[in-house]
């Protein structure tokens, strides 16, 4: 099936979404998701399957502030010659795979309205807008009441986004059309207004740090937000030296490709040492497999036929990639998540257990705390409640440690007994196994 899914508005042109991960083709101007030119992109926040179809309480009290990436302190891994190839991708191709000829950032203040609908997630946008000005030297803040606001965050009707593939929890756009920008001027996120706060904190994160000029989403990356998978929720030492070097002095507006990737590592070698020589190695390039994982997310609980192909596209994909690789670990995740959904809860179970497995002999403890919420919720339908409410309290300790706040949030309703959890149709009929 190709990967494709529309979302219904008479204001809108056809709409693509790839895996419910990427709306192109969407309105230049004020318009956003909901009209206006055709002018792309429009990048989007996704959600990890392993959160799918899981009870969501009204309300999860969160901190009224915390540090926006407090839990991952520390320098990325991998060697800057690779990074700087990852920062390339990530600002020159946006999520629709269309490119730019010329470097662009924010040469002004990039200051931020909230919609009266999420004031209470003002001194949590008050940290992240901190954090993001500390790192990239911009004044990044919230607008004073009479100030003009360059980013708005809107609260935008549910129906808006009820269309889009599982997954989808917001969205973003620049002003005027990104491809030919070589300075950022303005950008709108647009949040269902029924949001809770854990996605709410999801979407400010991502949006408003892609608006800063990273717009690509790259599966490769294991250590990213910037990442269709939707593992990590919070910034990652890999996001903040991409953001640094984004704003360093060695980049320039109007760079070529080339003369950014330079620039890039010359910038690297400064804020990043410890890369110049060293480093580990970064995960291949997979085209098959991001072809079909955006494909099982278009399809998901939508089309069968659809869906059961392009996951065994997945499987044969991410076995081709190296024992340790993330994304042998997204698979089993997806593929468990999905036989969950279908009634399968000892298929489920097997499979997140594998998965955690994975992820624990990698030392990736954000996608082995999704691997240990999905056997939670897959004890609960076996009528275990005893493991199932242990497992839950490890993987929510593990998910709040992170900022998985979807994760937790996904987890918090865990009630035993319970009887297993219905399948939806399309699932179902895929006849997993």
């Amino acid at each position: 099936m190709s990967p494709r899914s529309f979302l219904r508005s008479a204001s809108l042109l056809a709409l693509p979404i790839l895996g419910g991960l990427l709306l192109s083709a969407c309105g230049a101007q004020e318009g956003g998701l909901f009209g206006g030119a055709a002018t792309p992109p429009y990048a989007v926040t996704a959600q990890s399957p392993a959160v799918f179809n899981a009870t969501r309480p009204d309300v999860i009290p969160l901190a009224a502030s915390a540090p926006a990436s407090s839990f991952a302190a520390g320098s990325p891994r991998r060697a800057n010659a690779e990074m700087a190839r990852d920062f390339v991708d990530l600002t020159f191709r946006n999520e629709s795979g269309e490119s730019r000829a010329v470097f662009a950032r924010w040469e002004g203040p990039a200051r931020v309205r909230l919609a009266a609908d999420f004031a209470a997630e003002a001194p949590f946008l008050d940290s992240l807008l901190a954090e993001l000005s500390a790192t990239t030297g911009l004044e990044i803040r919230r607008a004073a009441a009479l100030e003009p606001a360059e980013i708005r965050i809107r609260s935008v009707r549910p129906s808006r986004f009820a269309a889009a593939a599982p997954g989808v929890l917001c969205g973003s756009q620049h002003t005027g059309d990104w491809r030919s920008l070589s300075a950022f001027r303005g950008g709108i996120v647009d949040i269902p207004a029924d949001s809770s706060s854990a996605r709410r904190r999801i979407c400010l994160i991502e949006e408003i740090a892609q608006l800063l000029g990273p717009v690509n989403d790259l599966e490769r990356a294991p250590d990213s937000v910037f990442n269709d998978d939707g593992a990590h929720a919070a910034l990652t030492p890999f996001d903040r030296l991409i953001l640094r070097v984004a704003y360093a002095p060695e980049l320039q507006p109007g760079m070529s490709p080339a003369a950014a990737r330079a620039g890039a590592i010359a910038a690297m070698a400064r804020l990043n040492p410890a890369g110049i020589h060293g480093g580990a190695p970064s995960a291949p390039e997979s085209q098959a497999w991001s072809s079909a994982y955006r494909a099982v997310l278009a399809a998901y609980g939508r089309d069968a036929s659809g869906f059961a192909a392009a996951m065994a596209r997945l499987e044969a994909a991410a076995a081709a990639l190296p024992h340790g690789d993330h994304r042998r670990v997204k698979t089993l995740t997806t593929r468990a998540a999905a036989a969950l959904a279908q009634g399968e809860a000892a298929a489920a179970a097997r499979l997140a257990a594998e998965a955690r497995g994975l992820a624990r002999a990698a030392g990736d403890s954000v996608r082995e705390a999704e691997a240990l919420g999905l056997m939670a919720r897959a004890a609960q339908a076996t009528g275990n409640p005893a493991s199932a409410l242990a497992l839950a309290a490890e993987a929510r300790a593990a998910a709040l440690r992170l900022q998985r706040w979807d994760l937790e949030e996904s987890l918090a309703g865990l009630a035993a007994p319970s009887s297993p959890p219905a399948a939806s149709p399309a699932v179902r009929a895929a006849g997993l196994r």
